[in-house]
């Protein structure tokens, strides 16, 4: 079975049986008249809402920007809306090191903890890359990187090209 072109006559069951592209989904609200904003589950969430006849729920309101320094210290408090942006990431690789990166843990702790120090975010980068400390799980939009790791976990020793062709065969088959 091949997956189907999006239209506005498909069924919400069978739209949900297939993977689709962010910015396929984009286009379909487009198309639906729907907001095209937001994550890959909430464009679906409206597509699915639309293609059923349901009320098509609200667009997540974006989060606003702070307004963000352009020179930090130690001491300097995180603000709302603060970005992992390249002028605090030189600030942290000054202190941590060229390895720097914003990981996983790094980007939830400047998103969520507004009012703390720089130094704490030094802190918790040390111990998200610390020997034994748990890596966060991918959230479900990231569909494509969950499936590298996990094909990865369950054939050790593919190649790349086996791991592409693997995803490209999912995605190319219907759900379920």
């Amino acid at each position: 079975m091949e997956r189907p072109v999006f239209s506005r006559k498909l069924s919400a069951d069978e739209f949900r049986r297939w993977y689709w592209l962010k910015s396929e989904l984009v286009e379909a609200c487009r198309l639906l008249h729907v907001s095209p904003t937001g994550s890959k589950p909430e464009l679906a969430e409206r597509i699915v809402a639309s293609l059923s006849g349901a009320a098509i729920p609200a667009a997540t309101p974006r989060r606003t920007r702070g307004a963000m320094p352009t020179r930090f210290t130690l001491e300097t408090r995180i603000g709302e809306g603060w970005r992992c942006n390249s002028a605090l990431g030189a600030f942290l690789r000054a202190h941590v090191g060229r390895g720097f990166r914003f990981n996983a843990a790094v980007r939830a702790f400047v998103h969520t903890q507004v009012g703390q120090p720089v130094s704490a975010i030094i802190a918790c980068y040390r111990a998200s890359i610390a020997p034994g400390a748990p890596k966060p799980a991918l959230p479900p939009q990231l569909e494509y990187n969950r499936h590298m790791q996990s094909y990865a976990r369950e054939h050790p020793g593919a190649t790349r090209a086996e791991v592409l062709a693997a995803w490209r065969a999912r995605r190319a088959r219907p759900a379920g």
